[in-house]
């Protein structure tokens, strides 16, 4: 009895550590999609966790008896962070991890900007697609210029406001309706 007893439990024993699983997550079609690959050597019930920068629960899937498949991964709606997946089984846990950029937040990377007195200097530093709109607005209020402009002409502009007596004029970069940057002039910092 005990001898029969002891090799049922080390059958089982040899059942839990022989499972093996694997996950590989891609990206997806596009920016805030992503595609998590689960492998596993044996059918068993998953639990996919998305957690966000926080360590909060966002999104939670339940499937059973699986050994494998490819499951969607949605962050579009959340801010910039890196987000941690987690995969439970009965027997193990995976973790990976995602450095989730919004569009806008890759933007900012792609434009320069620098005051030289009363001049505010752009540059985009690639050929960007997609349309873009600058404003300028004196006092933070009054609009002065909404220009548009297609990503692939932006390279450098230059905009003097020598002549300008407001207290503060900024330029802000837009991108479909979203704020990507502003920088601004300040005529106290400027005057002696």
């Amino acid at each position: 009895m005990k001898f029969s007893l002891l090799i049922i439990i080390l059958l089982n024993a040899v059942v839990a550590f022989g499972q093996n699983g694997r996950i590989e997550i891609h990206k997806g079609d596009s920016l805030s999609h992503y595609k998590l690959l689960y492998m596993s050597d044996m059918k068993s019930d998953v639990v996919i966790t998305t957690l966000n920068p926080e360590g909060q629960k966002i999104d939670e899937f339940k499937t059973e008896d699986k050994e494998g498949f490819v499951f969607p991964i949605n962050l579009s709606g959340q801010p910039s962070g890196i987000y941690y997946i987690e995969v439970f089984t009965p027997l193990y846990t995976l973790y990976d991890t995602i450095n989730y950029q919004t569009e806008i937040d890759l933007l900012r990377k792609k434009f320069e900007g620098e005051i030289v007195g009363n001049k505010v200097i752009l540059t985009a530093t690639e050929s960007l697609k997609g349309e873009f709109r600058i404003i300028i607005n004196e006092n933070e209020q009054d609009i002065i210029s909404d220009q548009k402009i297609t990503g692939a002409t932006f390279g450098m502009r230059v905009f003097d406001f020598n002549d300008s007596g407001a207290d503060v004029t900024n330029v802000s970069i837009y991108y479909k309706g979203n704020k990507v940057k502003t920088w601004s002039i300040r005529k106290d910092a400027i005057d002696p």
